[in-house]
Formats: C-alpha cells, structure tokens, sequence
C-alpha cells in the first residue's frame, strides 16, 4: 500500500512529527500511503475524500466523524494535508499504559473527539435536541418519533452532572468515566 513511499517532509519534521503522534516511521509510510490513496491530489485531503473509508461508508455517524476529524485538524475546516491527518489520526491510536494526558491519543482527547461527533453545532454542549438528531441517525425509523424523544430527554437529564439543561465537556466525561475511552473509537487508517 505504500510502505515504501517517499514522505514529503525533511528528516526534522518526520521525527517531530514521530514524536508528536507516536507513530513510528513505519506507521508514518502507511498512512502517507493511505493518505495519497484518499487524496484526488497528492497534497490535501477533503471531508468528501474521508467518507469513502469503509468504516465509515457504513457508519450512520460517518458523516459525524468526519466532521470531528476534521473540527480541530485544519484551519479552513474543509481541507488537510498529511500532517494535519496525521494529528487527525493519532486520536485512534491504541493508548500505552503510560500515555500522558496531553498525548493526542489521550484519554482525554478520544473522548473530546466522541464529545464532537454528539456536538451537531460546535457550541460545546450537547442539547437534546442534538442527542435527538444523533438518535434518529443512528437508529432511522426503526423507533418511532415520541420514543426517540423520550431517550434523547433521558440521555440528557442522566448525563447533565450539573444540571443547566445541557450537557458539556465535563459532563460527558463524568457520563462515560466508567468506560474505557481506548476501546470507544476505532478506525483502521492502515488497513
């Protein structure tokens, strides 16, 4: 797929960005491989590039997650290049055991990028009626419109800790403290 292609960054840059990422320089081929493959030119690529991975082709978020991907990863919001997706990326890197809080691939920040997908409008709260839209994705017309609502209100009330109506960073952390944040989001880029 790609392993021996030549990434465009000088020595320097490849090993910041090693470091940064925690990808090794093996890693780093395979997904400058990946990326050349999402890419209709070589240098950037689009959110449109991003929904053609398969995870997320059949993912009734998928649309969702693309847009978390590219919420923090690039400046115009519309565009990255390799290094951006790379940063983009390491949220779905497996943690170690002794991965700091300010890794990419944090607790932390596999959990602000979850926050995003449920995040319709950017504000940094969750509402109920983004919980609503999220549940009609993710289920269609399987429950009918008053059941839908009802879980959406419920979902909402269980997670706001601090009871303004809404649900925030820190709500949703508290929420979901009982799970496993590493085993909450993946998506195969090297495959």
């Amino acid at each position: 797929m790609g392993s021996r292609t030549s990434i465009p960054l000088n020595d320097e840059e490849l090993s910041s960005l090693c470091e940064e990422t925690k990808f090794s320089h093996s890693q780093l081929r395979d997904l400058y491989g990946r990326f050349l493959e999402l890419s209709k030119d070589g240098e950037f690529i689009k959110r449109s590039d991003m929904i053609r991975l398969s995870d997320l082709k059949s993912n009734p978020l998928g649309s969702r997650i693309v847009d978390a991907f590219f919420k923090d990863s690039c400046s115009d919001d519309e565009s990255m290049d390799f290094t951006q997706f790379v940063k983009a990326a390491a949220v779905f890197k497996p943690q170690r055991k002794h991965t700091s809080e300010s890794a990419l691939n944090s607790a932390d920040s596999k959990l602000r990028f979850i926050f995003n997908i449920y995040d319709l409008d950017g504000d940094e709260i969750i509402s109920q009626d983004e919980m609503l839209s999220l549940l009609k994705m993710m289920v269609g017309t399987s429950v009918d419109a008053e059941k839908l609502s009802q879980i959406a209100d419920r979902a909402v009330l269980d997670g706001d800790d601090d009871k303004d109506g809404v649900i925030g960073f820190e709500d949703f952390k508290k929420a979901v403290s009982h799970i496993d944040a590493s085993k909450l989001i993946s998506i195969r880029v090297l495959d």
